[in-house]
Formats: structure tokens, C-alpha cells, sequence
């Protein structure tokens, strides 16, 4: 594998076990980027702008890009409906439910900006993008992904490449 050609660039990343994954298997790899450790803030529509350009700017330069993203899913979680003092989304206010929207303003602006970025990524610089999240997640209702996109769902355990979950 040409490194000079190839590039894995993993948002969100925790520990980065895929990162390390990646490394292991012998692919070039951007340094895992996770807020908690000083990575991009995806609140900050500016931060993300940039992190495109920076993107954009690697992919001008001919190497080829594939992107995992992994926002947070607390507040998206269906195990939260468990109980009234928990419960945050329902199937019909999957944005989070109106008493509750301060608890998940954080959550929904980085998801939007995610697939801001995630769609800029495939449409416009032809790279390669991947969103993870847990298949029963709000997520996946409250993001509406683009017609021409065309998303497909891929079941993926992150245990198989060192993830405590």
C-alpha cells in the first residue's frame, strides 16, 4: 500500500481503537481526533469549516481519503426511554422532546454539523465516509441524510477491533 496515496481519519474517536486497528493493519492514518483530548469541537460550525478545508485540502493533493465519524451517543440512546427521568427523544420528537431540549441542543448541533461535514466529504470531494452510531439510535431519525447520497446501513462491532462495548 502506497502511504503517500491513502489516508484514514477517524472524528470522535475515544481511545482511537480504530485508529490503532487501521495502524495495525498497515494503513495510513490521521491522528485520532476526539474533543476530550483536544480535537475539533463539531458545536463549532467554524472549527468545522476548517477541518473541511483541511480535508479538502488533502485530497487536492491526491491522496485518497476514508472518513469514520462516531458522535456521541448518550442523548440519542433508546436505552435512556427506560424511564421518565431519563427519557430525553421519542420516535415522534426524535430532536428531543420540548421540556427536554436544552438537554439535547449539544448533541443535535454536533450531529448536524457531523453530517454537514460527512456530506461535503462524499458529494463534493468524492471521499470515502462512514457515521457510526448504534442502529436503534435517534440519530439516525432526526439526521435527514441527502436523496443523492443514497446512505446503506452496515452492521459493525467496534469489539473486534479492541473496543471495551
Amino acid at each position: 500500500m502506497d502511504a503517500a496515496r491513502y489516508l484514514f481519519c477517524e472524528f470522535f474517536s475515544g481511545e482511537g481503537s480504530l485508529t490503532s486497528a487501521m495502524v495495525a493493519a498497515g494503513v495510513p492514518v490521521r491522528s485520532p481526533d476526539d474533543l476530550a483530548s483536544g480535537g475539533v469541537d463539531f458545536e463549532d460550525k467554524e472549527a468545522v469549516d476548517a477541518l473541511g478545508k483541511e480535508l479538502g485540502e488533502i485530497v487536492a493533493s491526491g491522496v485518497l481519503l476514508m472518513v469514520h465519524f462516531a458522535p456521541p451517543c448518550s442523548t440519542f440512546s433508546r436505552a435512556r426511554c427506560r424511564g421518565s427521568k431519563t427519557r430525553l427523544r421519542s420516535d415522534d420528537r426524535p430532536q428531543g422532546l420540548p421540556r427536554l431540549m436544552a438537554a439535547t441542543r449539544s448533541a443535535n448541533l454536533i450531529a448536524c454539523n457531523t453530517l454537514y461535514l460527512a456530506e461535503y466529504l462524499a458529494k463534493e470531494l468524492h471521499v470515502a465516509v462512514s457515521m457510526e452510531n448504534p442502529a436503534s439510535s435517534f440519530l439516525w431519525q432526526f439526521l435527514h441524510f441527502g436523496s443523492e447520497l443514497s446512505p446503506s446501513d452496515v452492521v459493525y462491532s467496534c469489539c473486534m477491533f479492541g473496543a471495551p462495548y
